[in-house]
């Protein structure tokens, strides 16, 4: 686009004053001292004005964000030129920010610039300033209508010279300024604020040219997202054109995307997402060609991680990007087919042997992780040594914090102390012995080894487990103690690194060692494990043998306090024996706010012996009115009889003074469920007044007009059921529901490592996040499955493949959060079985039992909050076979 198209652009999108200013006018902000962030912020005011104008082609829209960047880039000092004509802004030196808020200044160093309204000179320039503008526009007017008229009459351009002409022998094409790409693009010159008078080229009428993305720059990535956009845009006008700007993006942000923060990130899958939406929309070959191209490029990226020869630290990124971008993919049902089925293998190339669920949330990240999960065996894999190499390790931890920022964040602790856990047992002793530190010390230095975390109750499996070799944990526990921030532990808390076996002297010192640091950490001291291990049982024993079917409510409860006894077992198996007994404690406190059956509006309330004395009773007003005080005490608990009498009172009461003091106690009653019930069935036949109004209003709590209004029946019909419908949800077995679901979902929380009040932040319902905490307890069961062999788990009713099939049979016939639920959590339980028989080969008889019993209680159950309470107690069984526990 060139200079004399962008400047009516300009003026029509951003304003006159932005198309005749310099750098500042055309960002919206006055000349003076900005910090960078300011600057950045007024760039993107701008683009976002840019963004919802309306009758914009691509082009256009993307020749106006570039010249916005360009702008932005010239004033921070990351510019080549300055404008032409525009004031003289001093960019920050250096090109890159101080360390301190950087600020940009007309002149550095100089003065405030002088009022222009108290300074006389100042304002006679203003005024001849003004003069020369409109002296401006006047000859504008002139010249236009000159070059229409020799554009009309050929002939007369021979012998007339016009400002602007160009020369002879020179092409007026020569003289026309185009956009480049963000990348190498100088910005297009603007009008000098006081220019006396513009130059109007005459041109011939050519080809619309566009941006030029063979420049881009492979170390931008915000350029490559935007160029990203762009390409989506103009997937409807320009196949070709699309399709050559997201080949030259997209591999640029997938081999950078750790440099960007979680929103571009986000913003350029959906750019992806839209860019596959809008080539379907194309009943084209070039659609279909650029279709099939694209995702040939992202599925050869993702397929690394399933290739036999491992993933080269240097492709680590863009396969890891890519993954995600085909998990966000698999969640557009809208796609075609053939799309859905080359992104489905994809994925399943990409993690064919990754933890199933974590991809299939159909979310960016969730891919990420994914990928990242499985990761490091694929980077040593590649290096040939049976350990990732330092290079490709610091990859793999940059990637992770970019994937998980918060430190805090569970999932990323357990993805660093997996990845720490392969790397000490699949390296060779001899490399271990000669490389150790350099091979843990990222892994060890990034966890932070958090109280209630995975990291500390791994960290002490790992003095018994026999894979570890003695030099791996010397070079562990070296780094833990004298470079490590890990609370409690101290130079002398090293195992040597001498070679020897771990037998004799050796195993001794594995075993002192394990002890120091359990006493360090606050976990398994003797004393008190025996007595919470004592606590645990008795209550475990009390609750499974607790009578059941009463209601279905009962059966939630009883299901909600075993899981709170899991969650207590789960702590117990991570050494920390206050957390299981604060646990313990939990789930007594849930059995007993147990309710053996919610109360309903026709079963609770008083019997009407009230209302029986106020109809029966002496008939005078002074004892009517006697009686209707001791109404008072039937509040709570009011019953439908005494309601409706008091209703009537209230509504047709004789005489006023009876029907005002009855209105009165109903006014008081208003959070009576049948209060409000008995004023809704009168509402009909109520006389229309003000007083029987403002009752019913103070009953509904809303507002509902005055009765001489068009619609005061149904105003007040509609506030009385949505309150009525309020109340019952208070009082009724919905409210025990949702405290019950919030309850399941903090124990499954436990379970899964996470802390039970994290939640993701996002604003789920109950039952929602109590599905996201199954799907994670599910994934943490499938992790532990194949950390104990995976594929190989293939005996009897636990085989590995089985239980994922029927998992995915489960869900597919599932309706609903609730049903969703019991069939995560019994995948769960048979997963739970399957790592507890492989830990535990001569319990697997009781582990099979335990599940039969499972399967049988929920085929025969009669209610789902029944099944629930069954799988909950088999997991709890499972739970105390793996602690040496004897069932009852």
């Amino acid at each position: 686009m060139n200079q004399t198209e962008l400047r009516p652009l300009v003026a029509r999108v951003l304003g006159a004053r932005a198309a005749l200013g310099g750098r500042h006018e055309l960002l919206g902000i006055a000349p003076g001292s900005w910090t960078a962030e300011q600057i950045e912020a007024a760039r993107d005011r701008q683009l976002s004005r840019v963004s919802i104008q309306t009758g914009l082609t691509a082009d256009e829209q993307y020749a106006l964000q570039s010249l916005l960047h360009r702008v932005c880039d010239d004033l921070l000092g990351r510019g080549s030129a300055p404008l032409a004509g525009s004031r003289s802004e001093q960019p920050v030196r250096g090109g890159a920010r101080p360390k301190g808020p950087a600020v940009v200044r007309d002149r550095p160093g100089s003065a405030p610039a002088p009022d222009s309204r108290s300074d006389p000179a100042a304002a006679l320039l203003r005024r001849v300033l003004l003069g020369a503008a409109g002296a401006c526009v006047v000859l504008i007017i002139a010249l236009t209508g000159l070059l229409v008229y020799i554009s009309t009459h050929p002939s007369a351009a021979r012998g007339v010279g016009t400002p602007g002409t160009p020369a002879p022998g020179v092409s007026p094409d020569s003289l026309l300024t185009t956009i480049p790409s963000p990348a190498s693009q100088p910005l297009p010159p603007t009008v000098p604020e006081h220019a006396a008078t513009p130059t109007i080229v005459a041109q011939r009428d050519t080809p619309a040219t566009h941006p030029d993305t063979s420049a881009l720059n492979a170390n931008d990535p915000e350029g490559a997202v935007r160029v990203l956009q762009m390409a989506a845009q103009s997937v409807p006008s320009r196949t070709d054109q699309a399709r050559s700007r997201f080949g030259q993006a997209a591999p640029i942000i997938g081999r950078t995307w750790v440099r960007l923060d979680p929103a571009r990130r986000q913003a350029a899958s959906e750019s992806i997402v839209e860019f596959f939406h809008q080539l379907a929309n194309i009943e084209s070959s070039s659609a279909a060609e650029a279709t099939s191209a694209a995702l040939e490029t992202i599925i050869a990226d993702a397929s690394r991680f399933g290739a036999s020869g491992g993933v080269p630290a240097d492709d680590l990124w863009s396969g890891v990007w890519a993954t995600g971008v085909l998990a966000r993919l698999s969640r557009e049902r809208d796609l075609p087919a053939s799309v859905r089925n080359e992104v489905e293998r994809g994925l399943a190339a990409a993690l064919a042997s990754a933890a199933p669920g974590v991809a299939s949330v159909g979310t960016l990240n969730g891919g990420v992780l994914a990928a990242l999960a499985r990761a490091p065996a694929r980077l040593a894999v590649a290096a040939g040594e049976g350990a990732v190499p330092p290079v490709a390790l610091a990859r793999w931890i940059e990637a992770v914090r970019a994937a998980l920022p918060d430190e805090g964040d569970p999932r990323r602790e357990l993805l660093l102390i997996d990845g720490l856990e392969l790397q000490l047992i699949s390296s060779r002793p001899a490399l271990m012995s000669h490389t150790s530190l350099d091979l843990v010390r990222p892994f060890v230095l990034e966890v932070r080894w958090r109280k209630g975390g995975p990291a500390r109750a791994r960290m002490l499996e790992w003095f018994r487990d026999p894979r570890v070799s003695r030099s791996a944990l010397a070079a562990v526990t070296r780094v833990l103690a004298n470079e490590s921030s890990a609370e409690g532990v101290d130079a002398t808390m090293v195992l040597s690194g001498a070679e020897a076996d771990d037998s004799g002297a050796s195993a001794s010192d594995r075993v002192r060692l394990r002890e120091a640091y359990s006493v360090a950490w606050g976990l398994n001291r003797p004393e008190e494990a025996a007595r919470v291990a004592e606590e645990f049982l008795a209550v475990a024993r009390e609750i499974m043998r607790g009578e059941t079917g009463k209601s279905d409510v009962a059966e939630l409860t009883h299901a909600a306090a075993l899981a709170r006894l899991c969650a207590a077992a789960r702590r117990r198996w991570d050494g920390d024996s206050t957390a299981a007994s604060t646990a313990i404690a939990d789930a007594k406190r849930i059995m007993g706010t147990a309710v053996a059956s919610p109360s309903s509006p026709s079963q609770a309330g008083s019997s009407g012996e009230w209302a029986l004395r106020l109809v029966t009773g002496e008939p005078s007003l002074a004892a009517r009115l006697s009686r209707l005080k001791e109404a008072d005490r039937l509040a709570p608990g009011v019953g439908p009889i005494d309601a409706e009498v008091l209703a009537e009172a209230a509504c047709f009461g004789q005489p006023p003074e009876l029907r005002a003091a009855a209105q009165t106690i109903v006014r008081k009653m208003a959070s009576e469920p049948w209060v409000v019930n008995a004023m809704l069935e009168l509402l009909p036949r109520v006389a229309r007044t003000d007083s029987v109004s403002d009752t019913i209003a103070s009953v509904a709590e809303r507002p509902i007009g005055s009765v001489a209004e068009p619609g005061w029946e149904m105003r007040a019909r509609r506030a009385l059921v949505e309150r009525l419908v309020e109340l019952v949800a208070q009082s009724g077995s919905g409210a025990s529901i949702d405290a019950l679901s919030d309850s399941l979902a903090q124990s499954y929380r436990i379970c899964s490592g996470a802390s039970p009040t994290n939640d993701s932040g996002a604003p789920e319902d109950g039952p929602a996040r109590l599905l996201l905490a199954a799907e994670a307890l599910w994934a943490q069961w499938r992790h532990e499955a194949e950390r104990h062999g995976g594929a190989d788990l293939e005996r009897g009713p636990y085989g590995l493949s089985r239980i994922d099939r029927r998992r995915d049979g489960r869900l597919s016939m599932a309706t609903g959060p609730v049903l969703m639920f019991a069939a995560n959590q019994a995948s769960i339980a048979e997963m739970m079985a399957l790592v507890v028989a492989s830990e535990m080969p001569a319990r697997a008889d009781r582990v099979g039992e335990a599940v039969t019993r499972m399967q049988a209680a929920r085929r025969t159950a009669r209610h789902v909050f029944s099944q629930i309470r069954a799988t909950e107690q088999c997991m709890l069984e499972l739970w105390m076979l793996r602690l040496g526990e004897t069932v009852p």
